[in-house]
């Protein structure tokens, strides 16, 4: 009698056990279902690049791989790009479900050239520039070194030719950029096929040069004016921009009215 006891006993705590882990396995399914309902029409996405084109956490639509200050996380898990990389994107939220921002993991280090030539904000650019490249079957990306990549300089502004009569007055101007920022030098041209010049202002009382940074970033203004205009002052005038990666000039004609 004991013996048959037992053996109820133990069917009724078997069919407990099993009651609960049906319940237990409905609840969680219940669950994922609801997470994981996908929609009848997924909406369309534009992502800056095919490559960062991706299925959401419930592999039902396309979402875009995000990038810096990107909306991440939130109910449908939206991936930064290159997350589990070191020097990739976080997403930067106080809670999982709710939506955060990509977030550079060293934004602070600040820009870098690549070996390309091209500057790189954040060495987080820089790696997904070279992750889309080897996606592409392309050499992986390196760092040059840190700051901007040096560039040689070009004119922004081109001195033009002027004319005016003795006694007024006249401008030439000119406008460089370059990393970094580069001179700029003003001078006469006296014998072209010799390339003998005069360095302006020299001791010309009615000749001034102003030179000044701006208006933008590595880049530099120059004027010469000329007042009074003399017949001497006639001639051609040029515009020289130089740093350590090179140089360019453009020259202007000054021509006197009588």
């Amino acid at each position: 009698m004991a013996k048959e006891t037992k053996i109820v006993l133990q069917r009724v705590m078997n069919n407990i056990f099993l009651f609960v882990l049906v319940l237990l396995h409905c609840n969680w399914s219940k669950a994922t279902d609801e997470t994981c309902v996908c929609p009848d029409v997924c909406p369309e996405v534009s992502c800056e690049h095919p490559e960062f084109v991706v299925k959401d956490d419930c592999k039902c639509c396309d979402v875009c791989l995000g990038l810096e200050g990107d909306i991440c996380g939130g109910p449908t898990k939206i991936p930064c790009a290159l997350s589990d990389h070191r020097h990739g994107f976080s997403c930067i939220t106080d809670n999982e479900d709710v939506y955060g921002q990509c977030q550079c993991k060293h934004a602070k280090k600040g820009p870098m050239c690549g070996q390309d030539g091209i500057t790189y904000n954040t060495k987080c650019d820089l790696q997904i520039a070279s992750w889309l490249r080897k996606k592409r079957n392309g050499s992986k990306l390196r760092v040059v070194y840190g700051g901007e990549c040096q560039k040689a300089p070009v004119l922004t502004r081109i001195p033009v030719n002027v004319a005016n009569r003795t006694g007024e007055r006249v401008y030439i101007a000119c406008e460089a950029y370059g990393i970094p920022t580069p001179q700029i030098l003003f001078r006469k041209v006296l014998l072209e096929d010799q390339n003998v010049f005069e360095e302006m202002p020299s001791d010309r009382l009615n000749i001034a040069v102003q030179i000044r940074g701006g208006p933008d970033k590595n880049k530099i203004s120059a004027w010469v004016l000329v007042d009074p205009i003399t017949g001497d002052d006639a001639g051609w005038y040029e515009c020289l921009a130089s740093n350590n990666r090179g140089s360019v000039s453009e020259r202007s004609l000054l021509e006197v009215l009588h």
